[in-house]
């Protein structure tokens, strides 16, 4: 399935899994923990984070006229791709991963485009578009599939002509947005 049509989107689910003698473990990440416009840090969740950054909704903090504010499910932070270009989640020591569902709410610009490429040492395990609005948050789910990055691309779009800015950012919901399964080597 290369397109699917919906009224907005944003990143939820992350399970990494790894090989060999690793238990299974359940990271739940709060981007509440940061502040305004804070870049995730690599290793946050147990993957790396390009250009992604948490954003505070609340009142007063940031323009409430957004998809950002509209794609909130639990207040204050929404992760989203820094200035409307491409972000990626990235294995750390070639932990294998898999993305498989989320929130995601376009923030500025509809319909957005949202282009989510999951690859494996290079090659393309899943190349997925979706049609993101601005008004809410959409369940999405993902192409299934253990990959060692993700890239996240925006594109097309137009303002609706009722929101305080512009650009082809996406939002990711915090307290829904990522849970991660990760695979961990037991203590000695």
């Amino acid at each position: 399935m290369r397109t699917k049509i919906l009224r907005s989107v944003a990143v939820a689910a992350l399970a990494i899994h790894g090989a060999g003698a690793m238990a299974a473990t359940t990271i739940t990440l709060d981007f509440d923990t940061f502040g305004h416009f804070e870049t995730l840090p690599a290793g946050y969740g147990g993957v790396a984070w390009s250009n992604f950054y948490t954003l505070n909704t609340d009142p007063g903090i940031y323009c409430q006229n957004s998809g950002y504010k509209n794609g909130t499910i639990s207040a204050p932070n929404v992760v989203f791709n820094g200035g409307g270009g491409d972000g990626a989640i990235s294995s750390i020591g070639g932990v294998p991963f898999k993305l498989s569902r989320g929130y995601f709410t376009a923030a500025w610009h509809e319909p957005l485009s949202l282009e989510i490429i999951g690859r494996r040492n290079g090659d393309v395990v899943y190349d997925t578009t979706f049609t993101l609005n601005t008004s809410l948050p959409s369940f999405l789910t993902l192409p299934g599939g253990l990959v060692d990055s993700v890239q996240f691309r925006t594109s097309g779009g137009s303002p609706p002509g009722t929101l305080c800015g512009g650009g082809s950012h996406f939002d990711v919901e915090a307290e829904r947005g990522i849970r991660v399964d990760a695979r961990v080597r037991p203590a000695p």
